[in-house]
C-alpha cells in the first residue's frame, strides 16, 4: 500500500484494487529499473575504458535517462490509476494531507530519508 494513502479510510475493496494496480506495474518497473541501472553502470565502466568516446557515453546516459523518464511516467500513470479509486471525500483527504503528516520514502534506517552512517 504506498505510505501516503495510510491516513484514508480504504475499504477492503479499495485496498485490494490499489494492490492490483501496484502489483500489476512491478515487472515492468522491475525491467526499466534494470535497464537503467545497466546504463549507469555500463557508463561507469566506459569512463575508465581505453576506448572512450562522448558518442558511446552520450548513448549510456540517454539510455539511462530514457529508462528512467519511463519509470517516472509509469508511476505517474498508476498513481493517477490509484486517485481514480477514492472516493471524492478521500481525495480532499489526500489533497489537504502536509507533507508532514504524509510518511517519508527514504533509505535511511529510520524511514527519514537520510542514510545511514558510514560503518568504520
Amino acid at each position: 500500500m504506498p505510505p501516503h494513502l495510510r491516513g484514508l479510510d480504504l475499504t477492503e475493496g479499495q485496498r485490494d484494487k490499489i494492490f492490483e494496480i501496484m502489483h500489476a506495474q512491478a515487472p515492468a518497473m522491475r525491467e526499466k529499473g534494470k535497464a537503467m541501472f545497466k546504463a549507469q553502470a555500463d557508463l561507469r565502466a566506459l569512463a575508465a575504458a581505453p576506448d572512450y568516446s562522448e558518442a558511446k557515453a552520450g548513448a549510456l546516459a540517454d539510455a539511462a535517462a530514457k529508462a528512467m523518464a519511463d519509470m517516472t511516467l509509469a508511476r505517474a500513470k498508476a498513481e493517477r490509476q490509484v486517485f481514480e479509486v477514492l472516493t471524492p471525500e478521500q481525495r480532499k483527504q489526500l489533497a489537504e494531507m502536509k507533507p508532514a503528516d504524509m510518511p517519508r520514502r527514504g533509505r535511511g534506517m529510520g524511514g527519514d530519508g537520510r542514510m545511514p552512517p558510514p560503518v568504520r
